[in-house]
């Protein structure tokens, strides 16, 4: 060989091939730490070697440098396929297969055409000779055949590998794709220079597919940012997640999943991987038909009962690709169990203060009330008796009528008070629920029509706890004044939503009176001071309009607290 080199233009597209694969390589290099980018920077390598051999092949003079640079080209062949494997297992998420073990035993075939071509003019095992005609052509062995099934078997491996990451893997679609498409160009290249079919003779077929290949793993890196930092990171985050991310494709299937999600499921993601959620989570089917387009859509889920109880918010949202198009679900499940232990604390709590609360404004109340007619009581049984030792019999009878008849209105109101603690609405019905039914026992126990009416804006519970029950008091001692003091037959009560502030009316056709007489200290049996108390605690207000003979109304205010929904209603109690 005299390694004498001629200038031909054929030697451009391979040695930009190989200016290419080397940019590509650095890039990868430069992030070995992640998945794939070592194997593929390594595989570049091989690339860029072997086009720097093809083009000193166009370029040698004598026929003993061509057949060297043929040769070297050949044992770069399978190191190139082995690598670019490598880089496919490791990059669909399968490296934990390239164990020490596994790596050693996918050199050795690249390694023994390494030294069958280097020792190829001993035995003649991998090319029985060569011819040339202005064209290189070799006489090919059993072996060469062996070895060039053996890349083409690899390549079909990798094949599958990214068609199982196309499929299982919306956001690696378009990336893969790619990828998928330099593999077919590449080993059709391959084929074709095999066959001895070359359309581009002298060139090699296959260092110039690798521009075309080296234009779409660039596609791939650049925009697709295969190897990026952003990535991994988030892949990361996701990882060590304490919420569980559950991606669904537009059949239903399980695409991935993070390892929260997998412990929510209670098994591992390779027997999650491809199972119908429907399945494994039978609240989804509510939303299995199409979710409106930038809508988000958010239940509330429960795992077990009482103490092993477990509370999940499950967020639901369209994943869509760059093109806007819709290519599966996103499925958060955040873990509220700690949230709804507070909560439950915090609304035991507000209820305990709440009935503190309670016991003392009915202290106040029973002082006001029964405790002043029983004093008022005492003094009149002292004035009998001294009618009675006096001798004025009459009087005395009088007298005790009119006693008698105050103690059954106290009979009465404190029957009354024992009732309306009863009617409290508790946590297992709604706020109007309970409302409702205490307006039917009221129309029931005095013969009063009432007429309930709500806004289809209002939600079922329209106060929190503490509210709820401070509402229904001042609601109470309305058709108490109504039924007492008004006298009156028929009692319209009425919530409005008026922005943030929930309006409760209560309107009576009593008798009437002034409110005028009454906060100059006049008749102090309307409880107008503890009404106005109780809404003034709840951030809200109470105005009460009455004119004598005209009936009353009473208006309170307090701020929207809902929570549900109810459809709007009348409900007349007769």
């Amino acid at each position: 060989m005299s390694w004498n080199y001629t200038y031909t233009p054929y030697i451009w597209p391979m040695l930009t091939t190989a200016l290419l694969c080397s940019i590509l390589g650095v890039y990868a290099w430069q992030r070995r730490a992640f998945s794939g980018a070592r194997p593929f920077a390594i595989m570049l390598l091989f690339v860029m070697l072997w086009s720097f051999g093809a083009a000193l092949q166009l370029a040698a003079e004598d026929f003993g440098t061509k057949v060297f640079w043929f040769k070297f080209i050949g044992v770069m062949k399978l190191p190139t396929a082995t690598a670019e494997l490598c880089f496919g297992i490791q990059f669909t998420g399968l490296g934990r297969y390239l164990t020490r073990r596994n790596l050693f035993l996918l050199t050795i075939p690249p390694f023994l055409v390494l030294v069958l071509g280097l020792t190829n003019e001993i035995h003649h095992l991998l090319w029985l000779g060569f011819s040339f005609d202005g064209i290189l052509h070799p006489v090919r062995s059993t072996l060469t055949y062996v070895s060039a099934g053996y890349s083409f078997l690899l390549a079909l491996v990798m094949a599958v590998l990214f068609s199982r990451l196309f499929i299982r893997s919306p956001q690696h679609r378009w990336p893969v794709t790619l990828i998928l498409i330099e593999l077919v160009i590449a080993r059709t290249a391959v084929l074709v220079d095999f066959i001895g079919s070359n359309p581009v003779a002298p060139m090699d077929p296959v260092v110039l597919s690798w521009n075309a290949g080296a234009i779409l793993y660039a596609a791939a890196l650049f925009g697709f940012r295969i190897f990026d930092e952003i990535t991994i990171a988030r892949q990361t985050a996701i990882s060590q997640m304490h919420d569980g991310l559950v991606l669904v494709d537009t059949h239903g299937r399980i695409a991935s999943l993070n390892p929260a999600a997998q412990l929510f499921f209670g098994a591992s993601g390779k027997n999650l991987l491809g199972c119908s959620i429907l399945k494994l989570l039978p609240e989804y089917t509510s939303f299995a038909g199409d979710i409106p387009v930038e809508v988000e859509a958010r239940i509330e889920i429960s795992r077990g009962t009482g103490v092993a109880a477990h509370y999940f918010r499950l967020g639901i949202s369209e994943l869509k690709d760059w093109q806007g198009v819709v290519i599966g679900r996103l499925l958060l499940l955040h873990d509220m169990t700690d949230q709804k232990l507070i909560q439950t604390k915090l609304v035991e709590q507000q209820r305990a203060l709440a009935t503190l609360q309670e016991r003392e404004r009915l202290a106040r109340e029973l002082h006001d009330s029964i405790g002043q007619v029983l004093g008022y009581a005492s003094l009149q049984v002292e004035a009998v008796s001294r009618l009675v030792v006096d001798g004025r019999k009459d009087a005395a009878v009088t007298q005790l009528n009119h006693l008698a008849e105050i103690v059954r209105e106290s009979h009465a109101d404190v029957r009354e008070y024992i009732l309306n603690l009863h009617a409290t609405p508790g946590p297992e019905q709604s706020f109007f629920t309970a409302l409702q039914n205490y307006l039917q026992g009221f129309t029931n126990n005095y013969g009063i029509q009432t007429l309930l009416s709500l806004d289809d804006q209002l939600d079922a519970e329209p106060y929190l706890s503490d509210a709820r029950m401070q509402v229904f008091r001042i609601l109470q001692e309305a058709l108490s004044n109504a039924r007492r003091h008004g006298h009156a037959h028929c009692i319209q009560v009425n919530f409005a939503l008026e922005g943030d502030i929930v309006q409760m009316t209560v309107q009576d056709n009593g008798t009437g009176f002034d409110p005028a007489q009454v906060a100059a200290g006049g008749n102090g049996h309307f409880g107008l001071q503890f009404m106005r108390e109780r809404a003034e605690t709840l951030g809200g207000g109470l105005v009460v309009i009455s004119k004598p003979g005209q009936g009353t109304r009473v208006e309170v205010w307090v701020p929207y607290q809902g929570i549900g929904s109810i459809q709007k209603m009348e409900i007349t109690n007769v």
